[in-house]
């Protein structure tokens, strides 16, 4: 299967091939002829497998070269991207050990966020027993977890908000500013809030903001004083959150991140009347939400 995706996928007709033969649409910032292609395997045997029949022809060489083709388990692919991957599980129902293996938060994660622009997930029947892939599985194609129900292309998750679930004081304080945000647009717009949202197998979103009506969405991430490293003076978003923040991006996700230095220094920022610092950044906030749900 995938090297017949790749051979798809490389010749001239892919873009309607692929959408009308394998239900998968190519992006349109794809370029077939010259998009960079990796395919991954959890299992080594299948990677073997894999390269030997690349190694038989099976794959012209010249094609190879061009695409920049890469077989590898996940570990293989730790710092390598590629424009498309094509990710194949290499488990199915028959399979009941090896949860370990398979589930490992790491190698899952590399798996998952090697793709710039695409990532075809190829699989079968999954054991019960196997509860992150299946939950992965979920974020894309389990009817009960989509947003609204009708936009296809919106990433996929529980459309609830439990109070209870945030994780921090500061969560709980960014909550009724969006709250205020949520009730500030009724009744022209009915926006549905909600919070720690799965995407992309491991991570989490803080909030998520739904606009029903234009069938937009986009993400607020609270970023607290664990997501910065300080360098003099100055503080930087840490290499780790950088990464996170670039893998939910190509997920699809706008998001609008809030870091905790605008938001308290010795006490709620929210406390004192007419702060300047605090008043900016709420106003930077429900501008960006107007622009991305569509409502300015």
């Amino acid at each position: 299967m995938a090297i017949d995706l790749v051979n798809l996928i490389t010749s001239g007709s892919a873009q309607h091939e692929i959408q009308n033969t394998h239900g998968i649409s190519m992006p349109h910032t794809i370029d077939t002829k010259n998009c960079t292609i990796g395919i991954i395997s959890i299992i080594r045997k299948q990677c073997d497998l894999i390269k030997e029949m690349i190694d038989e022809g099976r794959i012209p060489h010249a094609i190879v070269e061009r695409h920049e083709i890469m077989v590898g388990t996940p570990e293989e692919f730790q710092g390598h991207e590629k424009d498309i991957i094509i990710f194949s599980l290499c488990l199915d129902s028959s399979c009941n050990r090896g949860t370990g293996h398979y589930q490992n938060p790491n190698r899952l994660n590399v798996a998952t966020s090697r793709a710039k622009n695409l990532m075809i997930f190829i699989y079968s029947d999954i054991p019960k027993t196997f509860d992150k892939i299946i939950e992965y599985r979920n974020h894309f194609v389990q009817p009960d977890l989509v947003i609204d129900g009708k936009n296809a292309n919106a990433p996929k998750a529980p459309c609830k908000f439990d109070i209870s679930i945030c994780d921090s004081e500061f969560e709980r304080e960014v909550y009724h500013y969006l709250q205020e945000y949520i009730d500030s647009k009724k009744p022209l717009h009915e926006l549905r809030l909600c919070n720690q949202v799965i995407s992309c197998g491991q991570k989490r979103l803080d909030f998520v903001i739904h606009n029903p009506k234009s069938m937009k969405y986009t993400a607020v991430e609270v970023d607290g004083s664990s997501h910065f490293i300080t360098e003099g003076n100055k503080k930087q978003y840490s290499e780790q959150h950088i990464e996170r923040m670039e893998i939910l991006i190509r997920d699809g996700w706008k998001i609008i991140n809030t870091p905790y230095y605008r938001w308290y220094n010795g006490g709620w920022l929210s406390d004192r009347r007419n702060l300047k610092i605090f008043d900016d950044e709420i106003n930077r906030i429900y501008k960006e939400l107007d622009n991305n749900l569509d409502l300015s």
